[in-house]
């Protein structure tokens, strides 16, 4: 008799669907659009927190109306805030331009000086390794 040949049988896996990938990443842009919503948040009740009645009261007003004309007290009170010079030092229609042309000169003078001493300090150490 004739012998019968045992075939291996074939297994066909068919994939239905499935997820896709790690299911996207939209999760990590809303995640940073809170992130840094609660870091402005923050950053601006610290900053309301260290200011004074005064000066809420100075950026309020520029707020209000950032068109109009600088005068009053609000850009003195500006100033103190990050003086260049003090605001006794200069008259109300100085307030500007001369106070920065002087700073700018005492850094220029500042910068001269530190230039000279490092010179100095440069021929000093040749002249002792000499």
């Amino acid at each position: 008799m004739a012998e019968k040949k045992e075939s291996a049988a074939i297994i066909v896996k068919k994939h239905r669907g499935g997820h896709a990938g790690h299911h996207g990443g939209a999760w990590k842009i809303a995640f940073a659009d809170f992130t840094l919503a609660m870091m402005a948040f923050f950053l601006l009740m610290w900053i309301l927190a260290s200011t004074t009645e005064a000066e809420k009261q100075a950026i309020s007003g520029y707020f209000q109306n950032p068109d109009a004309p600088i005068s009053g007290t609000a850009p003195l009170l500006l100033l103190e805030m990050h003086p260049l010079t003090s605001p006794e030092q200069m008259s109300s229609n100085e307030i500007g331009k001369s106070s920065l042309g002087s700073f700018l000169r005492n850094e220029q003078e500042k910068l001269d000086m530190s230039d000279e001493n490092v010179s100095q300090a440069v021929k000093d150490i040749e002249d002792s390794i000499k």
